[in-house]
């Protein structure tokens, strides 16, 4: 009888530790969601992006955002599993606020499958360049931390346009106004003390930049929301969540 009583105690034992184990799982597994990300300028087309992904049609009326889009229950394709999607708003104040910040967090950059930033390809003058490229600073910075770094689309909305920056051109563009930025932050570097000195900054080397020295892989996409032209960067999502 005491034999019996201890197996049955011993058995309960185990199926409440298996129960906490499964439980604790099941709570990690949310909070280690994949996840991608959406970022670009104001009006670049980011916002409607995220709501045609996660409702499969756009919104009737759309304001600039003031705060990130977030869902966790995001599918790009029925057999793959749940992810995290996050819209970030486009005004640099609220990249510092919003985005830098989540970069700045670890574990939410170990489960970023891949970020998607967007622009409007009929806006992209020079000044456009310039912030385009400015944000792209500050978040290579970030992301080329790992070891692996994290892949990036530049979704090159309105690209069918005939207004539209060409692509090639697009890439060109960034390329030296990036290597601008990379040799301005080497002069601010060597003007601080080495004490004081951080060059654990990407764009602290001597090279040329350019976009194949990234650890992620960077790649030019063209594509337009509005037309639901969009069937390249959901591949290019999709080739990530399975991996």
């Amino acid at each position: 009888m005491v034999e019996n009583s201890f197996l049955i105690s011993l058995a309960v034992a185990i199926l409440v530790i298996l129960a906490s184990f499964l439980i604790f799982h099941k709570i990690q597994s949310k909070h280690q969601l994949h996840s991608f990300l959406i970022v670009g300028p104001s009006g670049s087309g980011k916002t409607l992006l995220f709501h045609y992904l996660t409702n499969r049609k756009l919104p009737v009326h759309s304001v600039t955002s003031i705060e990130p889009n977030d869902t966790h229950n995001f599918e790009i394709q029925e057999h793959l599993n749940e992810m995290r999607l996050v819209d970030y708003p486009g005004h640099n104040k609220l990249l510092q606020l919003y985005l830098y910040t989540d970069l700045n967090n670890p574990d939410l950059l170990k489960s970023c499958k891949g970020l998607i930033y967007m622009i409007d390809s009929v806006a992209f003058t020079q000044e456009y360049c310039e912030l385009v490229a400015q944000q792209l600073f500050q978040i290579l910075n970030r992301t080329e931390t790992l070891p692996n770094g994290v892949d990036i689309l530049l979704a090159c909305n309105k690209n069918d346009l005939f207004m539209a920056k060409p692509i090639f051109q697009i890439k060109e563009m960034l390329e030296k106004e990036l290597d601008n930025l990379r040799q301005i932050n080497l002069k601010n570097l060597s003007a601080v003390s080495e004490k004081d000195n951080d060059n654990d900054s990407f764009f602290s080397s001597d090279r040329t930049f350019s976009f194949d020295q990234l650890e992620g892989n960077f790649d030019f996409v063209g594509g337009n929301i509005i037309k639901g032209n969009t069937d390249k960067w959901e591949c290019w999502i999709a080739e990530r969540a399975v991996n």
